[in-house]
């Protein structure tokens, strides 16, 4: 809404640049034989607006509502100024200005300009919690343990545990956090107790990769999107986009062993470990993020932007909307190609429907998420939403994030995760339709970034949410 509402401010200032087109509508209010008509719209307007701003949960704490607020405000004033003062003193003082049009049109256009970037980069005004201390809200339960951010989460079969990819971040946002990109791990999250796990790691032959790309215990290894399949042999298979010390994709098998101890003292063992199987590098001009796996071992992977793309080249596209990525896929035989259809701003979460041959992608700056029909080579389905992140399929839905701030909002935080609005919308993955929509304001959590449904417990479904600043997950009842 923010960036409409800044689009049609900035349509306004341009159009008061034009001299002859201000004049002519102040002389067709001059030589209107009755100002009744007019009188009659400007209540109605201004008061459509105000209902609408004040529908809107908490709209006090946003920008957008309030702008559309004041407009319809000051909209009604103009009637009410119109019937108190009379038609002719009215005429009279339009008559004034249209003599005269800058004294109008300066003040005006510096006041549009300066709310159109005010609106552009700031929604998001009210209070903001403090996450200093691992505290849950009255809606979200918080979860601390983490080392890093569990920027993206998966279930493991027996659905006891998640595998959680704890990211190091990305250095142009991070460091404008004033924090350090340093290297992530992988760990799992006990689902019947809520303990954080560090997982056995073993390293193999590259036999899922490209057969070139190496990897050790003692390399930087700063995990990213992840995904989790069983494999057309029986086995399961974990992809991993990784940022340290190449840009690749790794490959883990993940492998049940009753007795495993973990590799923190005092924690009961798990069954699970991994095995690494290989990675594949990316090429040179490719930053990825989110993977999906296909039971045949072949990948989709997004292709965000260029490596050199800054916090400040973030920023002007968030405005500008361009096209700054795709999704690509890759097998043993082919290596890299572009995936038709997928091109749009910041490509980001993805998941792959193998039965339908659908692929989901989500368009960070785009806001939008899309279904790719992979056959027909277009788009099928597509459902606008606000900064969609990782994506998350799952028993016929397609589980979003959704950020309700602007990019600027998050600097107002000291701690982080910086505890802004957000929403989590579960969709009708066939037809994007929208099944439940969940809105969060006021909770000790935020910048989320995936949101994976778990079997119930005690009849209630249980919804684990992941961040990419600050080390902790939320876990929500979905009702």
């Amino acid at each position: 809404m923010n960036l409409i509402i800044s689009a049609i401010f900035v349509f306004l200032a341009l159009t008061l640049l034009l001299r002859p087109l201000v004049v002519l509508i102040m002389n067709w209010i001059i030589h209107r034989p009755s100002l009744k008509h007019q009188v009659v719209a400007l209540f109605v307007f201004g008061s459509g607006l105000m209902l609408y701003a004040t529908s809107l949960a908490q709209w006090y704490y946003h920008t957008g509502a309030l702008a559309l607020f004041i407009v319809g405000l000051l909209a009604i004033a103009e009637g009410l100024v119109i019937v108190l003062v009379g038609e002719n003193k009215y005429r009279g003082f339009v008559r004034y200005c249209a003599n005269r049009p800058w004294i109008i049109s300066a003040p005006s256009i510096a006041l549009l300009v300066f709310l159109a970037g005010f609106l552009a980069f700031r929604s998001y005004i009210g209070p903001i919690p403090d996450v200093g201390e691992c505290r849950s809200g009255d809606e979200l339960k918080v979860l601390c343990g983490f080392e890093k951010p569990p920027e993206d989460i998966v279930l493991t079969p027996d659905d006891k545990f998640l595998l959680v990819s704890e990211f190091g971040g990305i250095a142009a946002f991070v460091e404008a956090a004033g924090q350090t990109v340093t290297s992530g791990r992988l760990s799992f999250l006990e689902l019947s107790t809520l303990n954080v796990v560090r997982p056995a790691i073993s390293y193999s032959n590259n036999s899922w990769g490209d057969g070139y790309c190496r990897r050790d215990k003692d390399m930087l290894f700063n995990p990213h999107g992840i995904d989790l399949i069983q494999r057309n042999d029986g086995r399961y298979q974990v992809a991993v986009v990784t940022h340290g010390p190449m840009e690749a994709v790794d490959m883990f098998e993940l492998v049940a062993e009753e007795g495993h101890e973990t590799h923190l003292a005092g924690l009961e063992p798990i069954p699970w470990r991994l095995v690494w199987r290989g990675c594949v590098e990316a090429p040179s001009v490719n930053f990825f993020n989110g993977v999906a796996l296909a039971p045949d071992g072949s990948f989709f992977v997004t292709h965000m932007h260029g490596r050199d793309f800054s916090l400040n080249d973030y920023l002007l596209a968030t405005l500008t909307k361009p096209d700054t990525g795709y999704v690509l896929r890759w097998d043993r035989d082919v290596g890299f190609s572009q995936v038709p259809a997928t091109e749009g701003g910041q490509p980001n979460g993805i998941a792959y429907d193998s039965q339908n041959g659908v692929l989901h992608v989500a368009f960070n700056l785009s806001d939008r998420v899309d279904a790719i029909d992979l056959v027909a080579r277009s788009v099928i389905a597509s459902y606008s939403v606000d900064a969609p992140d990782n994506l998350v399929l799952k028993e016929g839905s397609l589980w979003v994030t959704s950020l309700l701030h602007q990019p600027m909002d998050g600097l107002v935080c000291e701690r982080y995760p910086c505890a802004l609005p957000f929403s989590i919308i579960e969709l009708d993955a066939s037809d994007y339709g929208e099944k439940t929509k969940w809105d969060f304001r006021g909770q000790p959590f935020g910048l989320p970034t995936v949101a994976l449904p778990t079997p119930s417990v005690d009849g209630e479904k249980q919804v684990f949410i992941g961040t990419f600043l600050g080390s902790r997950m939320a876990r929500m009842i979905a009702e």
